[in-house]
């Protein structure tokens, strides 16, 4: 995704224009009329909000990091992740892409990340995960062919299994009336 915004409606992040014709993340504030660039966001993407909407997390490189919305320094929360954006969960964790097609899971302070999901056919990319409410679990896209061909899928983040929901989709998002958008 290349635009965020908070829980709250009060600010709008997205992927603007930087130095030296690069990307960089802008930040724009209700009450403010002009966007504001974020220092230390050079290339990132995928921007999303913490679920407290105090935190924004991107994907820069190939890391994941955070920062906050006030304002300092990004932190590393992941290594090796292949895309943004990533999963932002109720119970502080991450669900995001790593480099190795799988879905892995961060504690959003830090720390080692584990496998969350792995599809047996290992050419096939588990991408855009998103969150269920109370942690339930996760929608995503699994991918072949860069993504060219796709199905939405779930993932019962407490019992490791994952199924197709609808064929042929490419990616997909809970909505809080309960119903599912999807591409």
């Amino acid at each position: 995704g290349l635009v965020a915004l908070s829980p709250d409606g009060s600010r709008l992040v997205y992927v603007g224009p930087g130095e030296d014709e690069g990307t960089q993340l802008w930040m724009k504030e209700r009450s403010q009329y002009a966007a504001a660039p974020l220092v230390g966001t050079r290339g990132a993407l995928g921007p999303m909000f913490s679920p407290d909407g105090e935190w924004i997390m991107f994907g820069q490189g190939d890391q994941l990091k955070k920062m906050p919305v006030v304002g300092g320094a990004a932190i590393t929360l992941a290594d090796s992740i292949l895309i943004a954006p990533a999963a932002w969960l109720d119970d502080h964790t991450v669900v995001y892409t790593r480099e190795d097609l799988a879905l892995g899971r961060v504690s959003d302070a830090g720390g080692a990340p584990t496998v969350a999901w792995r599809a047996e056919d290992s050419q096939r990319a588990a991408a855009f995960p998103a969150p269920l409410p109370r942690t339930r679990g996760v929608l995503f896209s699994l991918c072949s062919s860069l993504c060219a061909q796709s199905d939405l899928w779930v993932l019962d983040l407490k019992s490791g299994d994952a199924k197709v929901l609808v064929p042929g989709a490419k990616q997909g998002w809970y909505l809080p009336t309960g119903h599912l958008a999807y591409v």
